[in-house]
């Protein structure tokens, strides 16, 4: 095999994205890639695939991959929309490329192995760090809060008696299809009794009073433009304080009487949540992880905004951010050098990348791996490469 250096065991190379963004030299995470004269972007169907990471081999400790592989030239990693992924090496660096935008680019720096993650604040509106940072995500705040009334109201109705549709009300119910669902004469389904059936009225003033502030914002929004005048986010996080979030949930109510044929009982557990706090709940009563959900989308947005237009975003919200990027940057350690005994030989794992809002990968898993044979890697054959989403996270070592 060429490109051998001798390495007594795996060393593992820890490279952490430098959250000041000072350049050194190993390459970088995200962004776009330099390609070489005469190279192409990768396709996959048809589409350009994504860009991950590139490094300059000449800069990597020769142990890596128990000492084979070639430590000259540049490597760049993509990921095709199929998951496959291609691996390009060229003798120089290459040149920018084009206009794509494609996020922030996160330089790495070598680092120590990843300790345990810090814990991530509880969301809070109140906090600079949970609260929108422009008119987009402004927007999809009250679109958040909105779609959890929906999934409300579309619970109660559910719930409520005589809501079935009826085959005249369904589509198509004037045609044959609807003349033969009238013939059938098929049953109603049964309304199950509810213990306590109030909380469909309540439920729905509630729902209805949320939207009533949700629609006040949401002009006040449609009349906004970018940028947002100074003071506008703390307005609307003020007005949100005074909007409650209706949460219902079912158990059965066995205390009920049940009529021969009819539905099991069932009791409504409702539970208003302040939208300015987390609405998940131990496991018995009604919640949701849409603020979560929302503080997910939004953490990718100020981090790319943190990094390519801080002056975009108002001072407390830039300190705010700040700490949080030196926490996901901490977090986002990339590994390299890897090998593992298969049964179909020895895997080296290239680079193994991540999922976190930082470079704003949505994977499904904790981590991409992206692999060769070793005896490919040794060879300088990158064509063979593949992908691994695994399930667990890096541990501390």
């Amino acid at each position: 095999m060429h490109h051998r250096a001798h390495a007594p065991q795996d060393d593992i190379t820890w490279l952490c994205p430098a959250a000041t963004g000072q350049d050194s030299g190993i390459g970088w995470v995200g962004g776009a890639p330099c390609l070489a004269p005469g190279a192409q972007w990768p396709q996959s169907d048809g589409a350009p695939a994504s860009f991950l990471a590139q490094v300059d081999l000449a800069a990597l400790p020769r142990t890596l991959w128990r000492g084979y592989g070639p430590r000259e030239g540049w490597l760049r990693l993509f990921l095709g929309a199929d998951g496959t992924p291609h691996l390009r090496r060229s003798a120089s660096k290459g040149a920018p490329t084009g206009t794509r935008d494609t996020g922030p680019a996160w330089p790495l720096a070598f680092a120590p192995a990843p300790a345990r993650p810090a814990p991530e604040d509880p969301f809070d509106l109140t906090s600079p760090a949970c609260q929108p940072v422009d008119l987009a995500t402004a927007r999809a705040l009250l679109a958040a809060i909105g779609a959890e009334l929906d999934r409300g109201e579309a619970f109660l109705e559910a719930l409520t008696p005589g809501t079935t549709d009826a085959p005249q009300d369904r589509p198509g119910a004037n045609g044959i299809w609807g003349r033969i669902l009238r013939s059938r004469n098929a049953p109603t389904p049964q309304a199950p009794a509810i213990a306590n059936p109030g909380v469909l009225l309540t439920g729905r003033k509630d729902i209805a009073a949320a939207r009533a502030i949700l629609l006040r914002l949401g002009e006040a929004l449609d009349r906004a433009a970018e940028p947002l005048p100074q003071g506008a986010i703390a307005l609307l996080c003020d007005a949100l304080g005074h909007l409650e979030l209706p949460l219902f949930q079912t158990d059965p109510a066995p205390d009920l009487p049940r009529a021969p044929g009819a539905p099991a009982p069932i009791r409504i557990h409702p539970r208003n949540v302040p939208v300015t706090r987390s609405a998940r709940a131990p496991q018995g009563l009604p919640g949701s992880s849409w603020a979560e959900r929302w503080q997910a989308q939004l953490t990718v947005r100020a981090l790319h905004l943190l990094a390519r237009r801080p002056g975009t975003l108002p001072a407390p919200a830039r300190a705010a951010w700040s700490r949080v990027l030196s926490r996901e940057a901490a977090a986002a350690t990339c590994a390299m050098g890897e090998v593992r005994a298969t049964a179909d030989g020895p895997l080296a794992v290239v680079m193994r990348l991540p999922a976190t809002p930082l470079f704003g990968w949505e994977w499904g898993s904790q981590a991409l791996e992206i692999c060769l044979p070793l005896e490919a890697l040794a060879e300088g054959d990158f064509d063979q490469g593949f992908a691994l989403w695994p399930e667990t996270a890096d541990q501390p070592q």
